[in-house]
């Protein structure tokens, strides 16, 4: 999704990840850094995503509040 201020253009990245069974350490990494760059991302989790997230400490970081 772009947002445009004046001469700048902005993307803001959301992924559904709702129907994720599995996932490992490298997409979490690739999660991470999309929700910390640029306008950051917004992640909709599957249940097996969001207890994989917790079981790894990265529930907030990758899901909580406004994109990073």
């Amino acid at each position: 999704i772009a947002d445009r201020d004046e001469n700048v253009i902005r993307f803001r990245i959301e992924i559904d990840g709702s129907r994720v069974e599995q996932i490992g350490q490298a997409m979490f990494q690739l999660l991470l850094s999309a929700r910390q760059s640029g306008s950051g991302a917004t992640i909709a989790p599957s249940a097996a995503m969001a207890e994989t997230a917790r079981m790894a400490g990265l529930s907030a970081e990758l899901f909580e509040g406004a994109p990073a």
